[in-house]
């Protein structure tokens, strides 16, 4: 079995999805009822834009294994996408309320199911690999509502994924719901929670500037900007603020 997840793991992050799915069916045909398979199921599925699919077979991995939290994430993504938005809000909280009544289950891509966790044990203490990928969901789903203007239950997911993994990208997703909510103060202090992490992350220095030019200080928000470019920005972000600059001779670019 261990092989086959290895297998797996190559041919879908190498786009061949025809050998993943064969790959799936084999595993599915001597244990139907897997968690982890039907939960690698809907990532092929999903992968592929099969929205409708993926949802069920996410839902037969949390049937299968109801204390597995990346399939409800995952379905809550799938909904998000599909424009169920109450329903993946629904999915987001009642993973809240799994995570913190049962821990996870190691069901990520190249995973494979350890003996179960102690009751209680906090996501720190569980593998590198599954915290960021639990991290990663309650991002996906972040930005999501961000983008619906659910600005309080945008920081919510960001809040979960620094609690799972506390890396830059996290970081400066809670500062893009803070500054969504008019919270500067607090965007400014997850903007240097972020440096800490990675002070060469080139997204944090072209939100930086943005933020710099909504709190009206153009001095620092150039600083911000030449420090992302010296990165070899190449974000679209990036390359407005840069323009827009450009048009007002403020900058020599």
């Amino acid at each position: 079995m261990e092989m086959r997840v290895k297998e797996f793991t190559v041919a879908y992050g190498s786009g061949d999805f025809e050998n993943a799915e064969q790959l799936v069916v084999e595993a599915l045909a001597d244990r139907p009822d897997d968690a982890c398979w039907l939960n690698r199921l809907g990532l092929l599925y999903m992968a592929q834009g099969q929205y409708s699919d993926a949802l069920a077979a996410f839902d037969r991995a949390v049937c299968a294994d109801p204390h597995f939290l990346e399939p409800l994430l995952n379905g809550a993504i799938v909904l998000s996408d599909l424009g169920f938005y109450d329903e993946a809000t629904s999915r987001f909280d009642a993973a809240r309320i799994l995570d913190n009544s049962t821990p996870s289950q190691a069901g990520s891509m190249g995973a494979q199911g350890g003996p179960t966790p102690p009751v209680g044990q906090r996501p720190a203490q569980l593998g590198v690999a599954v915290s960021r990928t639990a991290a990663e969901k309650y991002l996906e789903l972040s930005d999501s509502l961000l983008s619906l203007g659910l600005n309080a239950r945008a920081q919510e997911a960001a809040e979960e994924a620094c609690r799972y993994y506390d890396h830059a990208r996290g970081r400066l997703q809670l500062a893009r719901t803070f500054l969504a909510q008019q919270m500067m103060d607090k965007a400014v202090l997850e903007i240097e929670n972020a440096r800490r992490h990675d002070s060469r992350f080139v997204e944090l220095h072209v939100f930086t500037a943005l933020l710099h030019l909504v709190r009206n200080d153009r001095n620092k928000a150039l600083d911000a900007l030449t420090r992302a470019e010296m990165l070899a920005d190449t974000t679209a972000l990036g390359q407005v603020l840069r323009t827009a600059f450009a048009g007002q001779n403020s900058a020599p670019y």
